[in-house]
């Protein structure tokens, strides 16, 4: 994630690219078995995972909730290591890659690659050129897990982003801290929770994610920018100290 500092053994657990389009937004049925047709030289593998979702409703007197529940299948389209694959919705698509990170270069390589094959594949079933007044939400998330050794161990020598009056109270057995930071027409939150700690170290996730409500005619733009404030982020919120664990 580092512009000067190389990593050896990546913290990263998981990134991923978001784009969801206006409810409105028009769907054809054959879009998801023609989108693998395009993209299939790079993404060989076709599968499916479960979406369960759950809607509450008021009745007509509003004195008792209604509730419907769902279950969709999502098409999902992998490499051929399984690291790096997409998931296409009627609204949204989206592409992960799960550790091991490889880099930025190879993945917004491929996000370019699937989100242009999208991009022609609804042109063609539709008829539809997407614009930036079709898209409602843009993310890019990075969720990391940092793995510290519990001897002597004092937060403040490992985590500038922190809870700074409580922080050095050894009663405190876990945390969450987190903010919103402007990046010019996105925001940034960053977000640092404890986890189970395990046998000689302390767990935590460093979640940062960038994300825009406004639409963006040039997506790739946004997205190396999204990666370059993540990229800052992930540095100001880390001391040396944590930095030098990933080498």
């Amino acid at each position: 994630m580092q512009k000067n500092i190389c990593l050896k053994k990546s913290p990263i657990k998981e990134v991923v690219f978001e784009v969801v389009f206006k409810k409105d937004f028009k769907w054809d049925p054959t879009i998801p078995g023609i989108f693998f047709e395009k993209i299939s030289s790079k993404f060989p593998n076709k599968a499916s995972v479960q979406e369960k979702m759950v809607e509450f409703k008021l009745s007509p007197d509003d004195k008792d909730d209604m509730q419907n529940f769902s279950q969709n299948e999502i098409p999902q389209f992998l490499t051929g290591d399984k690291k790096i694959f997409v998931l296409l919705k009627k609204n949204s698509i989206s592409i992960h890659h799960v550790e091991e990170y490889t880099s930025w270069k190879k993945f917004s390589e491929l996000i370019k690659f699937a989100y242009d094959k999208y991009l022609e594949v609804v042109k063609k079933t539709t008829d539809i050129d997407i614009s930036k007044d079709d898209i409602a939400h843009l993310g890019l998330k990075y969720v990391n897990k940092i793995k510290i050794p519990q001897e002597n161990f004092l937060l403040k020598n490992y985590f500038n982003f922190r809870p700074i009056d409580i922080c050095e109270d050894k009663s405190l057995e876990a945390f969450i801290v987190g903010g919103v930071f402007i990046k010019e027409n996105s925001r940034l939150r960053v977000q640092v929770n404890s986890t189970m700690p395990t046998e000689g170290f302390l767990n935590f996730i460093l979640n940062l994610y960038c994300y825009s409500k406004d639409g963006n005619s040039n997506i790739i733009k946004w997205l190396n920018n999204a990666h370059d404030n993540i990229e800052e982020k992930f540095l100001q919120a880390l001391t040396k100290k944590t930095i030098s664990l990933f080498n």
